[in-house]
């Protein structure tokens, strides 16, 4: 576990060093960029990140519906919220048990919602990549069929025997899983969530595209699919990274060169760094709005 810390620490580091030194390489326009700055953009950008969060939590009351259990939205935006915390300390599954932790609370099984977080993830996953491989220019881009086609094979991989089989043994042999993990919802359920992760990751891209445009003006609003493209890999790589909590750094590296090719280089740079925080402030205000502190206490006790 210490040997990850330090790992962790040392792949932000490097990726920090590469990422200011180019900043500094490139001062003059840094300067002149941030001369440019809007708040009303950064502004509205927090908004549609807190909408983003809401939009996920309500997916989620909708995947344990599914497997058989009711959350209100209220609870499913509570728990979400506070558990989304444990995303930022090192290993990918704090936030996993602080989630069934909390859940357990209200009367949902462990095991249930270590299978609605399967089931969150890699949908999150699948729509992420199909919104990037429709929208972001080069030769990665596919037209529909191609992402069609592939999004039914994840379907079909994800209600697969041999998947839920190999869930089961990473969950049992880590010592997290008593009972075992079944994920067999309707295909219309499992179509209507990836649908709304999509509508999700367009949400996001547009606060992303409205921080652009708070530091360059010049961008256009048609742009907003590209960039939620953009964003959506971004975010698929950082998660799958395993080295840095949260991603951090890994998803501001991998978008920084994707908006590079695209947008002056201090740019490409700044955006993911007012981008992170701004998350970072969004998740808090989601804690603060709907936990007010007590509530914590109230599902802890």
């Amino acid at each position: 576990m210490k040997s990850k810390g330090l790992l962790s620490i040392a792949v932000i580091t490097i990726i920090s060093y590469f990422l200011l030194k180019n900043l500094f390489d490139n001062w003059q326009e840094f300067i002149q960029s941030v001369e440019n700055f809007n708040l009303f953009p950064i502004i509205l950008s927090l908004g549609l990140l807190l909408i983003f969060y809401v939009i996920h939590s309500i997916i989620w009351k909708i995947i344990i519906k599914n497997l058989g259990y009711e959350i209100s939205i209220k609870k499913a935006i509570k728990i979400r919220s506070i558990s989304e915390i444990g995303r930022y300390t090192p290993g990918k599954i704090w936030h996993f048990l602080g989630r069934a932790y909390f859940s357990k609370k209200v009367g949902i099984p462990k095991t249930t919602t270590l299978t609605s977080l399967v089931i969150e993830t890699l949908s999150m996953m699948a729509s992420a990549i199909a919104i990037f491989l429709l929208f972001s220019p080069g030769i990665v881009k596919m037209n529909a069929p191609a992402v069609l086609l592939i999004l039914l094979a994840c379907l079909i991989i994800l209600r697969s025997e041999k998947f839920n089989n190999l869930i089961n043994k990473i969950l049992i042999k880590k010592g997290k899983l008593k009972g075992k993990i079944n994920i067999n919802i309707p295909w219309t359920s499992l179509i209507i969530i990836l649908i709304l992760y999509g509508i999700s990751w367009i949400i996001i891209g547009t606060s992303l595209l409205l921080t652009i445009k708070s530091i360059f003006p010049e961008i256009s609003y048609f742009s907003i699919l590209n960039i939620s493209g953009i964003f959506a890999v971004s975010w698929v790589i950082g998660y799958i990274s395993f080295l840095t909590p949260g991603g951090i750094g890994v998803r501001e590296g991998t978008m920084t060169i994707l908006l590079a090719s695209q947008f002056p280089q201090p740019i490409a740079i700044l955006v993911p760094i007012i981008f992170r925080i701004l998350t970072v402030i969004s998740e808090l205000l989601m804690i603060v709005f709907t936990s007010k502190i007590k509530l914590i206490n109230r599902i802890v006790h």
